[in-house]
């Protein structure tokens, strides 16, 4: 009777898998949706590369204000959103997320993005997929540990749906948001994330996120080059997780709305040097990919990409970063690849091959999530030529961020900042 009892737990399971796989799904791509919906409305077709320095400057600026005053209005300040406020509710809650600030989040990180603040729209989909699987969980009652697999199949499905990504959707929620593997919790995460991803191949298209040949590394000689780029991959990383933790600490104390102001004028001034550090960025990837930018131009987006992200990070503008990290990546991993062409003896592969290496380095040492990385990188571009190469540069740039500048993940970072946060007003009261 108890094996009967197990088994039609395990089907219940599995379909509230497939049902929360498609609300999340379906919810990822409305939020993506809009965003295009924001750029289509206030952009050229061709982007933020194309639009007037002045158009460039004013539009983080307006976005966050009206984003601004939906939080004050509607909330009457910010609300926790995103990854951060995903964990800590899986650490406090046992996994129950407020609509409320889901919706905020949409609405909020649909602006945000929309308007380009230096932002990504992964972690806003990591919220909004995983309180889709809390709502569901709630309304039926189900146990702490039900609902935790219902959160994991949310974000298992948002990213699928949204990125074509299924199985690093599945390795995400995992790795980064459960932090914990349970065979009884697998296959209702596998099944949400093949819903979403059927859902996004409906809209966008099964083809990868990016267009590149099958890169390879021209020689096992080149490994020694690929090391060197992970150990820069992970000292860049330490900087920009170090800064964002810099700017937490100092704007901890100042008005909300100050802070997230003055991160929108950065980033518009900024962008109107470097246009392509604004908004999601996929497109700057995909440039980068097809060696477009020369060597100075593509350190200078690494260089000003940091800054302006790291800006909205520390001002807790609600939206995502590992958008923002694939990007830094690319930029890194190109000008390695365009270097190691005059510099390495023999030579190496194409800035496209490191450009990829670079995005696969950066969002594993930044995200402490190595398999998440990998199979993201594999998935985004379709070629099964990363993984022994991507091993390499992820391990080294994991390792160099974590034990020698002695960095946590930026979510953990994030997730320190939030806890404060909720402290202060128990420490007034006291």
């Amino acid at each position: 009777m108890q094996n009967v009892s197990c088994s039609r737990q395990a089907l219940h399971l599995a379909l509230l898998g497939v049902a929360v796989g498609a609300c999340a799904g379906a919810i990822s791509i409305a939020f993506r949706r809009t965003i295009e919906l924001c750029h289509t409305l206030t952009l050229p077709s061709a982007g933020f590369a194309a639009a007037d320095s002045t158009l460039r400057f004013a539009l983080p600026v307006l976005g966050t204000a009206v984003a601004v005053c939906v939080l004050k209005f509607v909330a009457d300040g910010p609300v926790p959103t995103g990854v951060p406020h995903v964990l800590e509710r899986l650490r406090a809650a046992g996994g129950r997320l407020p609509f409320r600030n889901a919706m905020l989040q949409f609405v909020a990180g649909s602006l945000l993005l929309g308007f380009g603040m230096s932002m990504g729209r992964e972690g806003p989909a990591i919220h909004l997929g995983a309180a889709s699987g809390s709502i569901v969980g709630s309304r039926l009652a189900l146990s702490p540990s039900s609902l935790r697999i219902l959160v994991g199949c949310g974000v298992s499905a948002a990213i699928g749906a949204a990125f074509n990504t299924p199985l690093a959707g599945v390795i995400l929620a995992i790795e980064v948001i459960l932090i914990e593997y349970t065979v009884g919790g697998f296959a209702p995460i596998l099944l949400a994330a093949l819903t979403g991803a059927v859902l996004g191949r409906l809209v966008y298209g099964d083809a990868p996120a990016f267009h590149v040949p099958a890169l390879v590394p021209g020689s096992l000689l080149e490994l020694a080059w690929l090391a060197l780029m992970g150990l820069a991959a992970g000292a860049y990383s330490a900087g920009f997780m170090k800064l964002t933790s810099a700017l937490l600490r100092r704007t901890r104390s100042m008005p909300w709305y100050g802070v997230m102001m003055a991160a929108s004028v950065g980033v518009g001034l900024l962008g109107m040097i470097v246009p392509e550090i604004l908004g999601v960025g996929y497109d700057v990837i995909q440039r980068v990919l097809d060696d477009e930018y020369g060597v100075i131009a593509v350190a200078l987006i690494a260089a000003v990409k940091l800054v302006a992200t790291a800006a909205c990070v520390g001002a807790r503008v609600p939206a995502g970063l590992i958008g923002p990290t694939l990007v830094m990546g690319a930029a890194l991993g190109g000008v390695f690849g365009t270097l190691g062409t005059t510099l390495v003896s023999g030579g190496t592969s194409t800035s496209a091959f490191y450009a990829m290496m670079g995005m696969a380095a950066v969002m594993g040492a930044t995200l402490r999530a190595p398999m998440s990385a990998l199979v993201a990188v594999l998935e985004l571009t379709g070629n099964p030529h990363v993984i022994l190469p991507g091993i390499l540069a992820i391990v080294t740039a994991s390792l160099t961020a974590r034990h020698v500048f002695g960095c946590d993940s930026v979510f953990a970072i994030q997730l320190r900042d939030l806890e404060a946060a909720c402290r202060e007003p128990l420490r007034r009261a006291m």
